[in-house]
């Protein structure tokens, strides 16, 4: 599992994982899908911690997963909105869909296993 999702899960030009991919024929896309993108995050970071140590071909998978959580974070990180109403939440208008409990539960548990593996730092995220 972890082979398919490292290799054929990321698109190694933009660093963000594929949701539309069928390895058989070879189709794979980035498609808008901003839950799936954070929770895609979430797990790669437990993937990428239960590959602890590793050398050889786990080594560039492991990579490739960091580079893609970092990237999304990245991505969703930058779109932070501040109201005093509802508080801290993700932008309606770069997540293109209802901003919901779900989208900030999974930005935190991403960015806080991203902290924890050293995939960022507190300055990343505070920024």
């Amino acid at each position: 599992m972890i082979r398919y999702y490292g290799q054929d899960m990321v698109d190694s030009t933009s660093n963000r994982f594929y949701y539309y991919c069928r390895p058989y024929d070879g189709k794979c896309e980035h498609v808008h899908m901003p839950l799936r993108d954070l929770a895609a995050a979430w797990d790669a970071t437990k993937a990428i911690d239960y590959l602890g140590n590793c050398d050889g071909d786990r080594l560039a998978m492991k990579q490739s997963l960091r580079d893609s959580v970092r990237s999304t974070l990245e991505y969703y990180l930058k779109s932070l909105d501040y109201t005093e109403h509802i508080g801290l939440t993700l932008k309606g208008d770069v997540i293109l869909e209802p901003v919901n409990i779900g989208h900030s539960a999974l930005l935190m548990l991403a960015a806080c296993n991203a902290l924890e593996l050293n995939i960022m730092v507190e300055d990343d995220i505070n920024n």
